[in-house]
């Protein structure tokens, strides 16, 4: 039908959801350990460090290291023997709101629950310092409902507040995160990866 392809009623239609869902998530309450309940970490004298990198916009089919017939990953086939690569997994969303969403939470339907299921929440709950490293604006173009999810990490660091930020950005704040003398740690870097515009010849080599 023509109303399907309206581009005025396709825009309404699309700024009343995001109005409803805007609401929703505004009365949402999320808190610092979400639903977890007596979670027991097994005790250690070691120092416990676990990093998480969230690339974005990347695709396997053009990275080396996944059969891509160019060499596109020098750098991660020299260490190849020490990875563990993931040739049978995909998102089941295109987008960054969505598949992190799926990532980091346990439940996908029910927001509530969503938003307070995270992996976050999870070491929250069992006595780990949680970071929140991140190369993209927590408002503006890239902001997505992740925002919510890293807002419950016990420190959190946005680097991009320009239009042009490179992913080396994250690494003075995530040097700080390493050196902090916590014992158990928790740092998630998420990165700006390929999600660049081309228009910019900023973002071009």
């Amino acid at each position: 039908p023509l109303k399907e392809h309206f581009l005025p009623t396709i825009a309404i239609e699309a700024f009343t959801v995001y109005k409803a869902n805007r609401a929703q998530l505004n009365e949402l309450t999320i808190t610092e350990n979400g639903t977890f309940k007596n979670v027991i970490h097994k005790e250690s004298d070691e120092n416990e460090t676990y990093v998480l990198v969230i690339g974005e916009s990347t695709t396997s089919h053009h990275m080396g290291i996944y059969g891509y017939y160019r060499n596109t990953t020098p750098l991660l086939e020299k260490r190849k023997s020490e990875l563990t690569v993931y040739n049978k997994v995909s998102t089941p969303f295109s987008n960054t709101k969505l598949s992190l969403g799926a990532a980091l939470s346990l439940y996908h339907n029910d927001l509530e629950k969503k938003y307070n299921s995270t992996l976050i929440q999870l070491f929250n709950s069992a006595g780990f310092t949680t970071y929140w490293i991140s190369n993209q604006k927590p408002i503006g173009l890239y902001e997505t409902s992740t925002r919510l999810i890293s807002k419950k990490s016990k420190k959190s660091v946005y680097t991009d507040m320009s239009e042009v930020m490179y992913d080396e950005q994250v690494l003075a704040p995530f040097k700080k995160a390493l050196n902090e003398k916590k014992k158990k740690k928790l740092i998630i870097l998420h990165l700006m990866g390929t999600h660049n515009m081309y228009l910019k010849k900023e973002y071009l080599p």
